[in-house]
């Protein structure tokens, strides 16, 4: 089911979340499962096929809390790839598409979280941070611990992609001991996080994660 897929996500076990997820799509589940593919691969470090992955997708898919914008993981991957120029082209594409759309629905949290993420991608770090810290101002936890949950895995990331270090770390210390889904297991796994790595105040946080509030 879905709920074991996103539980070997949480436990970084990206190998697990193929199986998980071929059985769901050989069961002929009507739904878009590019997003959960990319991210198994992007898991087991296979940046290739990740690319594939979101290359061959059809659309972007937009969920109750969360998009994911084809060209904004794109721009993700092909940074990986380290494939720069590449993936500033992706990156500037997601921000066409999102500052569209923005326009239209300016209330809208998950939009501003992507918008931000593309920001960061290009270099234009206050652009990111005030953008995603807009988007985590319209779903405080405390009125929608769902969706706020989200835009402050959003503003992390930010932090991270803008060499904000600590700010990032403090988030992430947050997100743990809140029920946001974020866990150690996806902090060692995903390479969205590598900005840290070797910062000494993240590798505390994995060897001696927060309890949960």
């Amino acid at each position: 089911s879905q709920a074991l897929w996103y539980l070997a996500l949480r436990q970084g076990d990206g190998e697990r979340a193929e199986r998980v997820l071929a059985t769901l799509t050989e069961a002929g589940v009507e739904r878009d499962y590019w997003p959960q593919a990319s991210t198994a691969a992007l898991i087991q470090r296979d940046y290739r096929r990740a690319a594939e992955v979101v290359e061959r997708a059809f659309r972007d898919v937009y969920g109750p809390v969360d998009i994911s914008v084809r060209q904004l993981y794109l721009g993700d991957i092909y940074g990986l790839l380290d494939r720069p120029q590449l993936a500033l082209a992706h990156y500037d594409s997601a921000r066409v598409q999102l500052e569209a759309e923005a326009l239209q629905r300016p209330s809208d949290d998950r939009v501003l979280g992507a918008q931000a993420i593309s920001y960061a991608g290009l270099g234009r770090d206050d652009e990111a941070v005030a953008t995603a810290r807009k988007a985590a101002a319209l779903v405080p936890p405390e009125r929608d611990f769902v969706s706020g949950g989200w835009r402050l895995v959003d503003l992390t990331r930010v932090y991270a992609m803008v060499g904000d270090v600590d700010a990032a770390v403090d988030q992430l210390g947050w997100l743990l001991r809140n029920p946001s889904g974020m866990t150690v297991g996806r902090l060692r796994a995903e390479p969205r996080w590598d900005p840290l790595r070797d910062h000494p105040r993240f590798q505390a946080l994995l060897e001696h994660p927060p309890s949960m509030n």
